[in-house]
């Protein structure tokens, strides 16, 4: 819990009330001990519980934590949350009394900051260049991002380029695409670091709710 309660400090680089996005705080009136810790209530509910009419605020909002996440993770100081799920992200689109004017017809709550992680300088290049190649389908770009996290042998190399191959036949979308190279890496048991496995679960979690959003608001 005293971790957690650091990483409260740490994420509150988050804190965008111009952008509408509100990270959890701990309750500075109450000391935080090893096994007690007492935070701010997230405001109205988790954000996989809203349809229809609020769609286009949710989807703004998505989006706009992306970007500040990203931004965060790979341009700023390396910090992220790294368990995003629904049941962490809460969502009100009607802001509370003081939020309002703050410029945002919506507030997006982040709770839960018991696992994050911090990116050094090699993994934020690793990660960048695994995008980029992702997006290209570009086999060297993507080889380099692993091989600057991981040993490979040239039998290992191979292979994964044959994977890599059959992965861009499926013709997904550029973030599917990344998803699904990551997970090829894990299948053959790379070493990759624990925290870059972190951040792409939690982009492809981020990347996923945005795109399944679009979908249900073009219904």
């Amino acid at each position: 819990f005293r971790n957690e309660a650091q990483n409260m400090i740490d994420g509150r680089v988050y804190w965008r009330p111009q952008k509408g996005i509100f990270p959890i705080y701990a309750a500075d009136m109450f000391e935080t001990t090893s096994d007690v810790l007492v935070m701010e209530r997230a405001s109205e509910k988790p954000i996989d519980k809203f349809h229809t009419n609020d769609l286009p605020l949710k989807n703004e909002a998505l989006e706009t934590f992306l970007e500040i996440w990203y931004d965060e993770a790979l341009f700023g100081s390396g910090f992220f949350h790294g368990d995003l799920h629904a049941g962490n992200i809460f969502f009100n689109p009607t802001p509370l009394p003081g939020y309002a004017p703050y410029g945002r017809d919506y507030q997006l709550t982040l709770i839960d900051f018991g696992s994050c992680g911090r990116l050094d300088k090699k993994e934020k290049k690793a990660i960048i260049t695994l995008i980029l190649g992702s997006t290209a389908k570009n086999s060297a770009l993507v080889v380099r991002a692993f091989k600057a996290l991981t040993p490979m042998t040239s039998g290992q190399e191979e292979k994964f380029k044959a994977g890599l191959e059959d992965i861009y036949a499926k013709g997904t979308d550029p973030s599917e695409t990344c998803n699904l190279i990551v997970n090829k890496a894990i299948e053959m048991e790379f070493g990759l670091p624990k925290n870059f496995i972190l951040f792409n679960r939690g982009r492809a979690f981020l990347e996923n709710q945005i795109r399944d959003t679009t979908k249900e608001l073009d219904k």
